[in-house]
């Protein structure tokens, strides 16, 4: 609740709604802002919520899965407001095809007229916590945990990079993915070493209410 609340004075305050200037007080002025007030409720009343799964490991079949799920909410929405609550279980897997959902989930929050969380209710490890990431609002249960662990290529090195570079480049766009919404999780994760090593280390979700995670519930 406290997310909605915050998320609507924002958006009331794009809409200028909220004015210092003492003219604003007048009842005309009154009307005009109430009216587009009205319009703000009157698209949150209307956008339909929806929730699609992923469940098992981060491959590109899996994500071009779930890129068909969030498709066929956005098209049953008929051009309206949607938001779509994607529900993440996962052990991990590609890094690659994470990043690529991250993209492609931060493209469609973009539009006014989409929103897109994430929400985890037992497990994310591995690259799952970098798709995490792209949520709008990020949702966590309070048993919730989010493992972080080396990053490991398992395929066979391309374009003309070793696999040891190829790792530091995900270590790079690992830990930028979490500075984006949490840069003081980003830091204590470098600092304590999450990525140096191959065993997985957790954190709960109510230590990371710092941004990574929003709101626990």
């Amino acid at each position: 609740m406290r997310t909605f609340i915050r998320g609507l004075f924002l958006m009331m305050i794009s809409l200028g709604l909220f004015a210092s200037n003492e003219n604003c007080s007048s009842h005309s002025n009154q009307k005009i802002e109430f009216r587009e007030f009205e319009k703000v409720l009157s698209v949150l009343q209307g956008m339909s919520e929806s929730k699609v799964a992923h469940t098992g490991d981060i491959t590109k079949k899996s994500m071009i899965l779930l890129k068909k799920k969030i498709n066929r909410k956005i098209a049953e929405a008929k051009g309206g407001p949607v938001k779509i609550n994607i529900l993440l279980n996962s052990l991990g897997g590609e890094i690659y095809w994470s990043y690529d959902m991250l993209k492609f989930i931060k493209k469609l929050n973009r539009d006014p007229k989409i929103v897109i969380n994430t929400e985890v209710r037992n497990s994310c490890e591995s690259s799952c916590t970098i798709l995490f990431t792209g949520g709008k609002n990020r949702y966590a249960s309070r048993g919730a945990r989010f493992g972080f662990h080396k990053p490991t290529l398992h395929s066979a090195p391309f374009h003309n990079m070793t696999k040891g570079e190829i790792e530091n480049m995900f270590r790079k766009i690992w830990v930028l993915s979490v500075r984006d919404v949490d840069p003081k999780v980003a830091i204590y994760l470098n600092k304590n070493e999450y990525f140096k090593y191959q065993q997985m280390k957790y954190l709960g979700a109510s230590s990371l209410l710092t941004g990574y995670v929003t709101e626990v519930r």
